[in-house]
């Protein structure tokens, strides 16, 4: 799940990134490429056989897909930001980006990311809150896999003019096209930090952490979920 962290912490740097040269109306945006190597494409275990306790420790085969595979990939992506100030106070934002991921061999774990995000912002002094929709179209080898639709808010603090403190919440529903079983609620909060320096090539720094929790939907498959902790 490295590779798709919630949408909160990703919305939060993207804001740190733009927020040192903001006007009152902006638009920015974003081209991407990178590459590197899964060592767990598929998100498997590594044992071909698994015993089953209820079922008297049986040993069972495990389909060769659903063991633990290793590729090199090749990573794209794109997106646009707006941000639009109606009062001195007040701001309409908006963003649209796209990611993939492509597998030099195991192309059917190549998966792919759509987000979009909608919100209002309020700004004085150096307070400023944000509030907003996110969705998120997830999916794997071209099919959907999951869909994400909940809200962010977001409180942020300026320390000087170029020092950033925030504290975010996200709510989501989380869907499982075809797997329902596994439809879910997800509670992220966390805290994050971001500085820039005013030099020519106006490096910034940024981090984050935080975590929750996604608890499934139905309560005879509570088992499926998690306490999500991040850095």
């Amino acid at each position: 799940r490295a590779a798709n962290p919630p949408e909160a912490v990703k919305q939060t740097i993207d804001r740190y990134l733009s927020a040192l040269g903001a006007s009152p109306t902006q638009l920015s945006g974003f081209l991407e490429l990178g590459f590197g190597w899964d060592s767990n494409v598929n998100s498997a275990t590594p044992n071909s056989q698994i015993a089953i306790p209820n079922l008297g420790g049986i040993v069972v085969d495990i389909d060769p897909t659903g063991v633990k595979k290793s590729d090199s990939f090749i990573s794209a992506g794109g997106g646009l930001n707006y941000v639009h100030g109606f009062s001195p106070e007040w701001a309409v934002i908006a963003g649209i980006a796209a990611t993939g991921k492509f597998n030099t061999h195991e192309d059917e774990f190549d998966t792919g990311t759509v987000d979009a995000n909608l919100g209002l912002r309020w700004s004085r002094g150096r307070e400023t809150i944000t509030a907003g929709y996110q969705g998120q179209d997830f999916r794997v080898n071209q099919e959907a896999f999951r869909k994400s639709n909940g809200v962010v808010a977001q409180w942020q603090h300026s320390t000087g003019e170029s020092g950033q403190v925030s504290l975010f919440l996200q709510a989501a529903e989380l869907e499982y096209p075809g797997q329902s079983p596994r439809d879910a609620r997800r509670m992220i909060g966390g805290v994050a930090f971001g500085y820039g320096w005013s030099t020519p090539s106006k490096p910034v720094v940024f981090g984050s952490l935080y975590g929750g929790s996604e608890k499934d939907k139905a309560e005879e498959y509570a088992y499926l979920g998690y306490k999500p902790i991040g850095v």
